[in-house]
């Protein structure tokens, strides 16, 4: 039974696998398909979901709890989802999120355990707390300008690789701290993260904001340590850059790391560092431990 008044889709009870529904519907009501935590399922067998393009809305908890849905069609106008709509969807592997919605709201994937992989739109500008919590992803991409909490991703432990404000980090127990520290600067104030991944992050930080104090003053205690790690990971542009800007980079530290440079065979980055030397440093002394220790 699916019960339809004024354009809204009300509420639907039965035990079809696939729905489509008609053209016409412009709202997804609150609870349409979804129960509280207390109530009976509306739709056990329900598998998949096809929405008109005419519905431009999804109410709150509208599919919340539906643990059979494995696919849903999103329209292309769709602007609105209210929150924890798919909340508890736990076989939920397939959504496409459209261009057009602002704001990922509150818990709306929450404890969506085969949800692992999904494209966040650029016009999204904010995410919710907890939109992601406990949920299935591996791997996720947010667009620079998302406004975004440390808890949207509450109880992670599947996630792998984060893109957030153009900064590019491998994810773990302290992705809470990860996102804290991009949203602060404060490498005082992050919580549990490792001193490596701490630096990684700071260092692509003071590339987009070569000013900060407190970015500079974390990078140059044990610089060379720090700086290491990005000659290991062979991270020629993020070097690039940091040479760029001049600031980190001087006559203390240069010989260093171009020796970690040579004895490592990063032939790139040798070439970077001694340029830089050369052209920016004003003084050379090195020329014969490059040609007898490196073949470039």
């Amino acid at each position: 039974m699916i019960g339809i008044q004024n354009d809204v889709l009300k509420k639907y009870i039965g035990s079809a696998e696939k729905i489509v529904i008609p053209d016409g519907v412009k709202k997804i009501g609150a609870f349409a398909f979804g129960h509280a935590e207390h109530e009976d399922d509306f739709c056990p067998n329900l598998k998949e979901v096809v929405l008109p393009e005419s519905v431009t809305e999804i109410g709150k908890f509208a599919f919340c709890h539906c643990k059979s849905l494995v696919k849903i069609q999103l329209p292309e106008n769709l602007k609105v989802i209210g929150r924890e709509a798919f909340r508890k969807c736990s076989q939920l592997r397939n959504i496409n999120l459209p261009d057009g919605l602002t704001e990922i709201p509150y818990g709306l994937f929450e404890s969506c355990y085969s949800l692992s992989e999904i494209h966040i739109p650029d016009s999204v500008i904010k995410i919710q707390e907890k939109a992601f919590s406990c949920c299935g992803l591996k791997k996720i991409e947010i667009p620079p300008q998302v406004e975004m909490s440390p808890s949207v991703f509450d109880g992670y432990a599947s996630i792998r690789s984060v893109s957030y404000q153009n900064i590019s980090f491998e994810a773990d127990r302290s992705l809470r701290s990860c996102i804290r520290l991009i949203n602060t600067h404060d490498t005082d104030d992050c919580g549990w993260i490792s001193e490596p991944e701490k630096a990684y992050i700071a260092f692509q930080l003071y590339c987009q904001y070569p000013e900060d104090k407190k970015l500079i003053r974390f990078l140059k205690q044990d610089f060379f340590h720090k700086f290491n790690k990005l000659i290991d990971r062979k991270e020629t542009d993020l070097i690039y850059k940091i040479l760029e800007y001049g600031i980190l980079v001087d006559k203390e530290n240069i010989d260093a790391c171009l020796h970690y440079a040579i004895a490592v065979k990063a032939s790139e980055i040798v070439l970077m560092l001694t340029d830089y030397k050369y052209h920016h440093l004003s003084y050379e002394e090195i020329e014969s431990v490059i040609s007898r220790k490196f073949a470039l």
